[in-house]
């Protein structure tokens, strides 16, 4: 196949799941602006560390399976089919394992705090349902037909927004958007599923025990990826929560790096969406991945270099006009994560092109080392740390992650596999 059929699949499949990104982003950027505009950044602080810890759940049962599908598709000898329905059979089972899990752990560390208890136990079934829809939304991307399950991801997503926007406004509490939460994506979840039964006559089924043993082989790998990355994403705010000043700073922290997630997500879609391209580009000698990881490495630097430079110059008045008085310094904060956001982004297409040829460790490594600086960093940190040197700290692990990648990767040379066609 060309090369420009390949590039021409990457952004029509990018496009319509860069589209359901921006739908999911759209209802966490109203929300922002909601909740901190009548609930206070307080309480938008609260909202964002039960929505990061439910996040790192979903990462730990999550075993890699949507990287796994995305790829299966694209290999010559793979049967997507089939590794999809094993994928979707063990991701139901893990996911009822992982509320099980979560309660347990809300009722035992948190049970001093009624409130936050409650909270937990509510959100809990939401790891179900996202996690399910998320794996489902992954068969399309994988089969490059991601404008199937559009329509039903942007519905649940602006469903869930304009309900949670009215409840704010007649004086809904968060346990009521927490509640509104888990309901939309365990529908969510219930709609994909019918989709997915009609256009291709899925069953839930238990799944050929050679495919069960694959994806354990291939999933161990790519979940420790998968947790690592999670834990450098989510963590931060959970690190950040008992040395904040107060619940207010919490927010502003939350509030910057929500905004540099959805720039993110919405350039990280396009990268998901070119896995199955990768994925034959890894069974040709002489395929494009490099050149491909360096165009991702230079469009992740011009995207939040504008951005950045946008809110210095114009930030100000935007967020106090957007978000209330209060919030005009927390342009700086946000430009400042933007240099965090660029250091995530910048080796993902290194990476990407790494699991198309099933080379884990690279990323692995890159991305313990990451974590480890985060912990350090918080650690060390003393008490009453204002926002902006939480964000410091988020930038230098992020920068320790890329910094040990290039390095790891240069080193074995495995950023020169794609010129010799070796799996």
């Amino acid at each position: 196949m060309s090369q420009r059929n390949g590039v021409g699949r990457i952004l029509t499949n990018g496009a319509f799941l860069s589209g359901v990104v921006w739908a999911e982003a759209v209802v966490g950027g109203l929300y922002m602006i909601a909740i901190t505009r009548f609930m206070g950044p307080a309480e938008y602080g609260l909202w964002s560390y039960f929505i990061a810890t439910y996040v790192v759940a979903i990462a730990v049962i999550s075993v890699g399976f949507e990287s796994i599908v995305h790829f299966a598709y694209g290999e010559v000898d793979a049967d997507g089919d089939e590794i999809f329905e094993a994928a979707l059979f063990w991701r139901i089972a893990l996911s009822a394992l992982g509320c099980a899990a979560y309660i347990a752990t809300a009722i035992v560390l948190l049970s001093p705090d009624n409130w936050s208890t409650l909270a937990m136990l509510l959100i809990a079934p939401a790891i179900a349902g996202r996690s399910i829809a998320n794996l489902v939304r992954a068969s399309f991307v994988a089969r490059e037909d991601v404008k199937r399950i559009f329509p039903i991801s942007v519905a649940f997503r602006f469903g869930e927004l304009l309900t949670g926007v009215m409840l704010i406004l007649l004086g809904a509490t968060l346990i009521e958007l927490i509640v509104l939460h888990v309901v939309s994506w365990c529908l969510e979840a219930t709609a994909s599923l019918f989709r997915l039964s009609n256009d291709r006559a899925f069953r839930i089924r238990r799944p050929k025990l050679d495919r069960s043993v694959e994806l354990a082989r291939n999933g161990g790998p790519r979940a420790g990826l998968n947790l690592t990355l999670a834990l450098m994403i989510s963590a931060p705010l959970v690190l950040y929560k008992p040395l904040a000043n107060d619940l207010s700073d919490l927010g502003f922290f939350a509030l910057a790096f929500q905004i540099v997630a959805l720039v993110f997500w919405s350039a990280q879609a396009f990268i998901n969406a070119s896995a199955p391209e990768l994925a034959r580009q890894a069974t040709a000698v002489g395929g494009n991945e490099l050149r491909y990881s360096l165009h991702v490495a230079v469009a992740a630097i011009a995207i939040f270099g504008a951005l950045s430079i946008g809110l210095m110059t114009v930030g100000s008045p935007a967020f106090a006009f957007v978000f209330g008085e209060g919030y005009s310094e927390v342009a700086f904060l946000t430009a400042a994560a933007c240099l965090a956001g660029a250091l995530q982004l910048v080796p993902s297409g290194f990476q990407q092109a790494l699991l198309a040829r099933r080379r884990h460790w690279q990323g692995l490594v890159a991305n313990l080392a990451g974590c480890i600086t985060l912990v350090v960093g918080f650690s060390i940190a003393q008490p009453d740390l204002d926002p902006m040197g939480g964000v410091w700290i988020v930038c230098a692990g992020w920068a320790v992650r890329l910094l040990t990648f290039l390095a790891v990767a240069v080193t074995t040379r495995a950023l020169f596999l794609a010129r010799s066609g070796n799996r």
